[in-house]
This record gives structure tokens, sequence and C-alpha cells, in this order.
């Protein structure tokens, strides 16, 4: 019978070998000057500049402390949403990307300005920070509740030791994303952990994963972020958005 809630067996075990090599987290050890809440406020393309707000557009980017990047755009009949990722190059200097292709920005302190730059079109974005108190909650404008929702493996933590999955997994001869956890707006839902007798259907609650075939032995999860995670014979893991993972991923070459 599957055990839905069994943990990949070779990932298990590489995990428990792994030890004190474990790829840490830097990003979230170092200072990042980017995170937080920014928006787009105009574009400059050769002497025309447009401003979002005289056109009714609102376009948010949060900018993640793991390199991605979510952004809603729209107006008060639609918003939509997207995620990009970004690397810090140097001092004031970052490179966004969108898929693979690096957009170079420079963060001008005296103004508080990101400009990104298209180097095919040469078209400029203005990213400004946004100050206000509270910060607008931007995941709000966005109405999912309608849609299936999947998430990817993204990060796991066993015996104190965090590794990177998008990268480690790679290295175990698997793919990130075979580890992955959908849920549909009726309840129901399935979560893949890589090998096949370690997947099956669930349900789901505002609290719990519970698997169809043992429904006697539910998990309880937490969000935090839009980010989903539990933990399975004391190994922890944390999946996050398809959009966020895919952003990373294309970013890394992956």
């Amino acid at each position: 019978m599957k055990r839905l809630f069994t943990l990949t067996l070779a990932l298990l075990m590489a995990l428990t070998l792994f030890g004190t090599g474990a790829r840490r987290y830097a990003y979230a050890e170092e200072e990042n000057p980017y995170v937080g809440l920014w928006q787009i406020t105009g574009q400059q393309e050769g002497e025309t500049y447009t401003s979002y707000a005289e056109q009714g557009v609102e376009a948010y980017l949060e900018f993640l402390p793991n390199g991605a990047i979510y952004g809603v755009m729209g107006s008060e009949e639609e918003f939509i949403e997207d995620y990009m990722a970004y690397q810090v190059t140097g001092e004031n200097t970052l490179d966004i990307y969108e898929g693979e292709d690096a957009l170079p920005s420079v963060y001008d302190p005296s103004t508080g300005v990101i400009t990104v730059t298209d180097p095919d079109s040469g078209l400029a974005s203005f990213v400004e920070r946004v100050t206000a108190d509270p910060l607008p909650d931007i995941r709000s404008l966005v109405d999912n509740s309608d849609r299936e929702l999947t998430y990817y493996g993204y990060k796991m933590t066993n015996n104190g030791q965090t590794v990177d999955m998008l990268e480690y997994v790679p290295l175990m001869g698997m793919d990130p994303e075979d580890f992955y956890l959908t849920l549909e707006p009726d309840g129901t839902g399935y979560l893949q952990f890589g090998a096949e007798e370690s997947g099956g259907e669930i349900t789901w609650t505002e609290t719990e994963i519970i698997p169809v075939e043992n429904p006697d032995q539910p998990v309880t999860y937490t969000r935090q972020d839009d980010h989903i995670s539990f933990t399975v014979e004391g190994v922890y893991v944390e999946f996050a958005p398809e959009g966020e993972v895919e952003a990373l991923m294309a970013m890394k070459g992956i």
C-alpha cells in the first residue's frame, strides 16, 4: 500500500549522509536591501514617458529574500500575477530575470528608484519602494479561489541541516518538479514526493492535508507568504508556489 507521507528513501538517506555539508541559505543570512514591496511607477521609451498612475494602472513587485519576485498588475477591474527573479550583482546593481533573460538594473539610493532596462528595446521601467503604513496587501488583489494551485518542493530541513531542493534534488538524479502539491478549489488535490510510491490523492482543509487512502493519518500544515510547510518523519518540508519556483529555476538555469 502506498504510504503517502513517506519521503523518498533515496532523498532521506542522502539528507542523512549530507550532514554538515548541507547547503545553507546564504541569502537568508546576508542583509538584502531590496527585500520588500516596490511599485512600478512608469516607463520611458526614447523620449516618451508613460505614468502608470495616469493610465489607471497599478503594478507592484514584492522582492522576496530567496531571490524571487512576486508581481501584480492591473486596475480596479482585474489584476493578474506573475513571478520573476533577481540576483544582486554589485553595490546598487542587480539583474532582474524574466525567464532566462536578465534585465540589468540600477538602484539610485538618492532617489530610492530602481531603473530596469530592457537591453533589446531600451525600454526603462522605474520601480520605487513603497513606504506606506500599513503596506498594501497586494496578494489580496488577485482572486485565486476558483483555480487549481500547484506548489513545488522548495527546501528541506533534517537534523538541523537545510538544503535547497531546487539545486540539491537534481544532484540526486531527480527532477524538482516531481515534488509537488496540488490543491483544487473543491478541497481535493494530489501530493507527490518524488517516487511513485510516495504520491497519492488528498483532501485538504485550511490546516490539514489528508491522504485519501489513509484518512486517519492527516498531516498538519502551515502557510506563510504563500509557502506551505509540514513535518513528516522528522523532516521539515517547504513548498513554494509554482510560478515562484519556475522563476528561480529559470534564473539558476535548472
